[in-house]
């Protein structure tokens, strides 16, 4: 599905706040992978409501 802001999105999907995922994230990443730093960046970066505004 595609919001007004044109952002794709599978139907059922939903925005998860920083400390949800980092709960998460050790089940589906390996902590040796470069993604990683990646999504600990995400982390650190994202809002209280998980979103992004730069």
């Amino acid at each position: 599905m595609t919001d007004d802001d044109r952002w794709g999105y599978l139907v059922g999907a939903r925005f998860v706040g920083p400390d949800e995922w980092e709960k998460e994230v050790e089940q589906h990443l390996d902590r040796s992978l470069h993604l990683s730093a990646l999504s600990q960046g995400l982390v650190e970066a994202a809002d209280s409501e998980g979103r992004l505004i730069d």
